[in-house]
């Protein structure tokens, strides 16, 4: 943005002398021609910048398509179907070769599961030994409470059913505890699993005491004789501090110093039907002192008679009548662990061949094909793979779509009298080679497709052109899809190529030649040189040179880039990466080295296209300096992947056109403060020299007043 004029004042307390505003201005626009030209620069540079972006999109979109195009699930589509579904089901992946195969599930895979059941709430103690700990063992690792192995939380012993639920899921790995409700709000199970099926993935856990509930006999009612009411016999056990007892509705906790068996039966002694957990401790006086107190609930469905040391008779509420058998829970209310189910693996088999599987979800037997062993069964299932419907046509058209935007928009930014009857300039009118790489693209196009495995004869593949597929090149340059060419192509079998394998300008390169190497031999005083004169590389073709592997760019490498890549390498041990990153290599300086260290040597600079080596052992004759080269390809997707990749020549041209911009808008900023410094100087030399004018017009005035004056009075004397 121009600096503008002042609005300065043109006079100073009377009539003005000179315009300072106008005269300001009109000298800063002379000065402003510069800042005026670095802006239109940098908006030039904004346009070259998006339009390389919308390149990089569509030649992105065109490799995908190509890759689509390429890859043979895009036109084998397959379904898959079994003669029973409630035993094995099958996906099958496009790709997948259409057949019959026949299945017999012998067993399914299954997860270790286990259930304690008999807790009260999820606050209830959970039984964790205090010596032992509590551990659970995962496939070959065990993790216990008291810490170990190192890392493993530690737990106490006096932990509730939550707690060791959450240190469990806390251990983060295949195994998932839970606490759920089973028959009501007094009774809670723990169950543990394992997350993944197979006997490798087996769970197994200790150290839990099973706590013995009471003894509960039960002598059942009957409707048809009234004088039998149900009733259940209870011999308790003592409790150890904090246990907790659940027994008709009502909870007992035992107090600090635990409760004896002849207190607790005391506590649920007398108890009539309804009667609630407060009452009953006031009218029983029940705290530590007794053995503990009721903390929740009331008596349900029973009364209780008195006690007889440990024992209890209980007798139902409900007369003349089988009821529900009285049941005790809680900490101390008796737990029962379970096994639901032990880890195994799925056994199948497939055409006569047996196969073992950790997973009911097999993807590896059946190229393509993804089996879910549902359940086992003795009847062989029949898996059968159809091929669907050919989808071919429509990935043609995918691809010509993408191809045909992307040369479209490379015609409008190249555009120029020339070549266009537009009036309009396209961004790279004057600088086309920018976009030279699109002349690749459609070279690499037009050369057709090669499919299938090499003759075993003479090692080549099995080629296809564009046209034998239904693409015709138009001399404008874009693709035009012949929908009578493809028809024959699909009677023909092109699906079937497709499904092969195809790849556009797939066309092994060729080698170029070694580099030569003269070796200058060491001796005892005087370490082994060897000058090397390299050759120019084909696109992708890579060199390995002392330890180290360079790769030519997509556009290949003259003979001085390759020697400059090799130049000025020290010390040994250093890697690929970090000569990539000190040399600033890239595929504009004809490629980047992929792997090594630099091993033995150590190089000079480069003299045009040799470089002299060292080796970095002194005074011995060692292993001569030797060469490795392996030919690249001149594969279209390939070569679209590095002009789009992140060192490809797009992206680093974009790169350098931002850090560009970047440096011009920060000249900018710093010429726009010059400016302005020059204005705020010319306004104050122009505001000081109207001031000065003022005051010189100020003393004239009073110079002319007083000869006026003194005239006047020499004439009337």
């Amino acid at each position: 943005m121009a600096v503008s004029s002042s609005s300065a004042s043109t006079s100073s307390a009377g009539a003005a002398s000179i315009d300072v505003a106008s005269i300001v201005a009109q000298l800063m626009t002379v000065e402003n021609k510069p800042l005026d030209a670095l802006a239109a620069k940098i908006s030039q540079q904004q346009v070259v910048i998006s339009d390389l972006g919308t390149i990089k999109s569509k030649v992105s979109a065109l490799g995908d398509m190509l890759k689509a195009f390429q890859n043979p699930a895009s036109y084998n589509s397959a379904v898959a179907s079994t003669t029973d579904s409630t035993i094995l089901q099958a996906n099958a992946a496009n790709g997948a070769i259409p057949g019959s195969y026949n299945v017999t599930v012998g067993s399914t895979a299954s997860a270790s599961k286990f259930t304690i059941s008999g807790y009260s709430s999820m606050t209830d103690l959970a039984g964790i030994n205090s010596v032992a700990g509590f551990s659970i063992t995962v496939g070959s690792t065990t993790y216990n409470t008291l810490g170990t192995p190192a890392g493993t939380p530690s737990l106490a012993a006096s932990a509730t059913i939550g707690d060791l639920r959450n240190w469990i899921n806390g251990l983060g790995v295949n195994v998932n505890a839970s606490l759920v409700q089973t028959t009501d709000s007094s009774h809670y199970a723990l169950m543990i699993q394992g997350t993944q099926t197979g006997v490798a993935n087996a769970l197994s856990y200790a150290g839990l005491d099973m706590v013995s509930g009471p003894s509960i006999v039960i002598t059942s009612g009957s409707a048809d004789v009234p004088t039998i009411t149900e009733s259940a016999s209870v011999t308790f056990n003592a409790l150890t501090a904090g246990q907790t007892l659940v027994i008709g509705g009502l909870t007992f906790t035992a107090g600090t110093s635990g409760a004896t068996a002849d207190q607790v039966a005391a506590a649920f002694a007398g108890i009539a039907n309804e009667e609630t957990y407060t009452s009953i401790n006031t009218d029983k006086g029940l705290g530590d002192a007794s053995g503990g107190a009721f903390t929740a609930g009331s008596l349900s469905a029973w009364s209780s008679g008195s006690a007889t040391g440990a024992n209890i008779v209980f007798t139902s509420d409900i007369s003349n009548s089988n009821v529900d058998n009285l049941v005790s829970s809680g900490s101390a209310g008796g737990l029962t662990a379970t096994t639901v189910s032990t880890a195994q693996d799925a056994a199948f088999t497939i055409n006569g061949t047996d196969f073992v599987r950790s997973s009911n979800a097999v993807g590896d037997v059946i190229d393509g094909v993804a089996l879910n062993l549902v359940s086992s069964s003795g009847t062989t299932q029949v898996l059968n793979i159809a091929r669907g419907a050919d989808n071919s046509k429509q990935t043609i058209a995918n691809l010509i779509s993408a191809y045909n935007d992307l040369v479209s928009t490379y015609k409008s930014m190249t555009a120029n009298p020339s070549n266009s009857s537009a009036n309009k300039l396209g961004t790279f009118a004057n600088s086309p080679t920018v976009l030279s790489f699109i002349g690749d693209i459609k070279s690499k196009l037009s050369s057709g497709a090669t499919y299938g495995s090499p003759d075993p004869v003479t090692g080549k593949l099995s080629t296809i052109s564009l046209s034998a597929m239904g693409m015709d090149l138009q001399l404008d340059g874009t693709i035009k899809f012949n929908d009578a060419a493809y028809a024959l192509a699909s009677n023909k079998g092109l699906q079937s190529i497709l499904s092969a394998g195809v790849k556009i300008g797939g066309v092994t390169g060729t080698l170029s030649s070694n580099p030569r190497v003269t070796t200058t031999q060491g001796t005892a005083s005087s370490n082994e040189s060897a000058s090397v004169a390299f050759s120019s590389m084909s696109p992708n073709e890579t060199l390995s040179f002392a330890g180290l592997t360079f790769k030519a760019g997509s556009s290949g490498a003259s003979a001085a880039q390759v020697a400059s890549a090799f130049s000025s390498l020290s010390p040994a041990g250093t890697t690929a990466d970090s000569f990539n990153s000190s040399k600033s290599l890239s595929a504009l300086t004809g490629g980047t080295f992929t792997s090594g260290v630099l091993t033995g040597w150590s190089s000079a600079g480069a003299i045009g296209t040799s470089v002299v080596f060292t080796s970095t052992t002194s005074n011995a004759d060692v292993a001569d300096l030797t060469s490795t080269q392996t030919a690249g390809t001149t594969d279209l997707l390939a070569f679209i992947n590095s002009q789009v990749g992140t060192n490809g020549v797009l992206s680093l041209e974009i790169l350098a056109k931002t850090t560009a911009s970047s440096n011009l808008t920060k000249h900018q900023a710093d010429l726009q403060a010059r400016l302005l410094t020059i204005q705020n100087n010319l306004t104050a030399q122009y505001s000081a020299l109207n001031a000065l004018l003022y005051q010189l017009s100020s003393t004239s005035t009073a110079l002319s007043s007083a000869f006026t004056a003194l005239t006047n009075s020499q004439s009337s004397n």
